[in-house]
């Protein structure tokens, strides 16, 4: 039985060898020499916060929410990354990434609706 721990670090380690692969075949691994003491803790804050920390949040909290319910709030990150973007830097979706939102919206209501049902 996995739990929400193994999936965590399961997903950071596919995900860190998957990202050094695509790095170190682009020729760019010159790149983590010039990473100065001050951004490397910048990623590790980052990290831990609003990565592995929010990830573990949602884990934790899938024992306590319907996965359903949690899948409907996933899909409004994007939605939400959208509003937040255009409060805060004033940027306009571009009009392919206006339909692509409503048909995220759209799907999101269809499949709240057929749920109730």
């Amino acid at each position: 039985h996995s739990t929400f721990r193994t999936a965590l670090y399961t997903r950071y380690l596919f995900t860190s060898i998957i990202t050094g692969l695509i790095v170190i075949a682009n020729g760019n691994l010159g790149w983590f020499l010039k990473t100065t003491p001050h951004q490397w803790m910048i990623f590790v804050i980052i990290g831990l916060t609003t990565g592995s920390g929010a990830v573990l949040l949602y884990y934790i909290g899938l024992r306590y929410i319907k996965a359903n319910i949690a899948t409907m709030c996933e899909l409004c990150f994007p939605v939400s990354s959208i509003v937040f973007d255009y409060i805060f830097n004033g940027r306009l979706l571009s009009p392919v990434q206006f339909m692509s939102a409503g048909i995220l919206l759209f799907t999101i209501y269809k499949i709240t609706r057929n749920q109730k049902n």
